[in-house]
């Protein structure tokens, strides 16, 4: 896979283990991030998405696997209405794209699916994190794009009952440079002397959750 890909869950699997987990990716896209769980020890992964392109794309990448290891759910993230909760639910690239009480709905929406884990990868809210998300090439390929402030995601998460714990890492320093997305040594450097840390395209913010009956 690419790096891009990669690192990202690295740094998702740092704060939120998935080995005999169950797994829930909400706007899973090409489901390369779920693919990286399974063959990482999850128990099993479920992928929900709503674009039938994005289901295609899953259904190939998991051709060879065990279907009772893996579910693709072609369903919106709001309609989606499982029978249980998931031990770690995340996103990468879904909650950026939703645009006034969507916003908070969405957060809300991964914490009422977990168990005990939630990660949101989205973009920085950064200077040059919002101008990438209004280039009009980056609006062509991907739609509407808003980076969520720490303090926004927190309020959308104080919203939510259950909150154990809530931590922000920022990384990948050149997610706003396309040319350099799989320039990995450059990314890793700079992530490790600390640039990345403020300056970094890329938030991860990790919520622990403490299950709510009912």
């Amino acid at each position: 896979f690419d790096f891009m890909t990669k690192y990202i869950f690295e740094h998702m699997t740092s704060l939120a283990p998935v080995c005999g987990k169950t797994v829930l990716e909400l706007g899973a896209g090409t489901g390369r991030l779920s693919y990286l769980a399974l063959k990482s020890g999850a128990r099993k992964v479920t992928l929900v998405d709503s674009s039938a392109k994005a289901i295609a794309l899953e259904r190939k990448l998991f051709a060879e696997e065990d279907p009772a290891l893996y579910t693709l759910e072609p369903s919106d993230a709001f309609e989606f209405k499982p029978s249980d909760k998931y031990d770690v639910v995340f996103s990468s690239g879904l909650i950026e794209h939703f645009k006034g009480e969507a916003r908070p709905a969405i957060v809300r929406k991964h914490v009422e699916l977990s168990r005990a884990d939630c990660i949101f990868i989205h973009p920085s809210d950064t200077f040059y994190a919002a101008l990438f998300c209004r280039l009009p090439a980056a609006v062509r390929l991907y739609g509407y794009q808003e980076p969520f402030s720490r303090s926004e995601i927190d309020r959308c998460l104080g919203l939510c009952p259950g909150i154990r714990q809530i931590r922000h890492t920022c990384f990948y320093p050149f997610y706003t440079v396309p040319l350099l997305h799989n320039a990995e040594w450059a990314n890793r450097v700079l992530d490790r002397i600390g640039i990345g840390k403020c300056l970094g395209g890329e938030t991860l913010t990790a919520v622990n959750v403490a299950e709510v009956a009912g």
